[in-house]
């Protein structure tokens, strides 16, 4: 097995040099890398600008023996379960606030909440990765809180995943480790032999789907949201990506030859998009969906008036947010907003201009826009209404949410929240 040598730099010009297989990921490289370096690192980019996606392999990222990579220091990030907030600083240590059964006391597990650099969040649970990768869990004992039946084997882990009632965790050596509901995924021993050489996993409400770097797909959990793909496993070859999400109920697979398959506990259907080399997908259920190449070919599956369509986007950009199980907004290439399935006011369209990212709560939504300031819209209770915070909506550089309110990280760490108390 050969080899590369990569040296990874910080801004500040310190750097320290890495020896991986070429099948490692570049999650192990950036674990390696932080652990020499001595810092959080939160993301790598090439010489050329490319973001390199954690569970690549440093092969298929492009990445040659003696290329330099460039490491970017983890900023302060913020996660949500359904009824608290999670905030990792700058520091790796960590704070939370909100409901105490849902994560949002974290007193019993504070000593242990040091060098973190990524929080998870299920619907009652949080599961932080230190920088050693451990990982520590708090929140609803018996939806992921509690992970001491295989805390022997939470070592090394580069990812997690999660769905609402449990965890699943990618160590180094693309094994899987899952805790929380069984009837959830939190337990995958049915499978644990099919579980290796993992490279991506996603969820549904209550299901898990590995992707292995075979190109096959391995799921278990709940049969009613997708943990059953029997139905179309003879379909599950040559798959690229997987897509899920906590609020779905459904999985859907990208193969190599551009089709779309899609399977629940109820149906199951294949979709022929007509694209070569899909690089974006959002999946909002089996029948409504929006996928994208990386030059702008857009293909969307809504129930709307559009229907079914192949269409040429030429400023689409890389951003797509679900506004609804009818509706998708893609933010394009020159900040603006283009939306397929619903009416949107005027009014609201020109405040969207220039906008970085959409986030949602059930039923309201907050954009930041490059000059980070923040454009809401919907439900008031629910966040749609930021009238109370307006004045301290400024220098915003990251949103959360969870079903009823935002919170909002300030450039000076300070953090602004609204909504539904």
């Amino acid at each position: 097995m050969s080899s590369l040598e990569l040296r990874v730099a910080l801004l500040s010009g310190e750097e320290a040099t890495v020896v991986l297989p070429r099948i490692s990921s570049v999650d192990t490289l950036r674990k390696r890398a932080q652990d020499m370096l001595n810092n959080s690192i939160g993301k790598l980019i090439t010489t050329a600008g490319v973001l390199l996606q954690g569970s690549a392999s440093l092969e298929s990222a492009g990445l040659s023996d003696g290329d330099v990579v460039t490491a970017l220091v983890q900023e302060g990030a913020l996660v949500a379960t359904e009824a608290a907030f999670a905030f990792i600083r700058p520091d790796g240590s960590v704070v939370t606030w909100g409901d105490p059964d849902s994560g949002g006391d974290s007193r019993a597990v504070q000593e242990d909440l040091r060098d973190v650099v990524q929080i998870k969040a299920a619907g009652a649970a949080f599961a932080a990765i230190r920088r050693d990768g451990s990982v520590v869990t708090w929140g609803c004992r018996g939806l992921g809180g509690d992970s001491s039946r295989v805390r022997s084997q939470l070592r090394h882990v580069n990812q997690i995943q999660a769905n609402m009632d449990a965890f699943a965790a990618i160590t180094e050596d693309g094994r899987v480790v899952a805790w929380g509901d069984p009837e959830a995924g939190g337990d995958c021993s049915l499978v644990s032999d099919q579980l290796h050489d993992v490279k991506q996993i996603q969820s549904t409400m209550r299901a898990f789907a590995a992707l292995r770097a075979d190109g096959r797909v391995v799921t278990w959990g709940d049969e009613e949201c997708g943990g059953d793909c029997t139905d179309v496993r003879h379909e599950l070859e040559n798959v690229r990506k997987i897509a899920g999400g906590q609020g779905n109920f459904a999985f859907a697979a990208i193969t190599a030859l551009g089709r779309i398959v899609v399977w629940d506990g109820l149906d199951s259907a294949v979709h022929e998009t007509g694209l070569d080399n899909i690089e974006y997908f959002y999946l909002s259920d089996p029948y409504r969906w929006v996928a994208a190449t990386e030059d702008g070919c857009l293909a969307l599956r809504l129930t709307s008036r559009q229907g079914n369509a192949v269409l040429k986007v030429p400023d689409f950009g890389t951003k797509m947010q679900s506004l609804d199980k009818a509706s998708v907004a893609l933010i394009q290439r020159d900040g603006t907003v283009e939306f397929w399935g619903c009416a949107v006011p005027q009014p609201l369209r020109d405040e969207l201009r220039d906008v970085l990212h959409i986030q949602r709560t059930d039923r309201a939504f907050a954009a930041i826009r490059s000059d980070d300031s923040v454009v809401t819209w919907g439900n008031p209770r629910d966040g749609g209404d930021r009238c109370a915070v307006q004045q301290q909506l400024t220098n915003i550089k990251a949103i959360q949410s969870n079903r009823c309110a935002f919170a909002a990280i300030r450039e000076d760490g300070t953090v602004v929240t609204w909504g539904d108390t």
